[in-house]
């Protein structure tokens, strides 16, 4: 998605959620997310946050992608709450 043709769920999310402060990472993070919807429509919160293991950022601490992604989560439990 573009700012002409409109912005994709998953990259609406992390903006809307203040998910990209730097915004070097933000390319994998969404196409991560993205390739996870695709396989899997309706994730869990926990699967969300395992999908992600391996992706790095630097500036966010993660909270507020894992945050913007759970609005995508089937389950109740918040995102990030996973203890491994």
């Amino acid at each position: 998605g573009g700012q002409q043709s409109g912005f994709h769920p998953v990259q609406k999310a992390v903006a809307d959620g203040n998910g990209s402060q730097c915004g070097y990472c933000t390319p994998g993070w969404v196409m991560n997310m993205y390739a996870l919807l695709e396989n899997n429509p309706s994730p869990t919160h926990e699967e969300i946050e395992q999908h992600f293991d391996g992706n790095l950022c630097r500036c966010t601490g993660y909270r507020p992608i894992l945050t913007s992604f759970g609005k995508f989560a089937k389950s109740s439990p918040h995102c990030g709450s996973h203890k491994s």
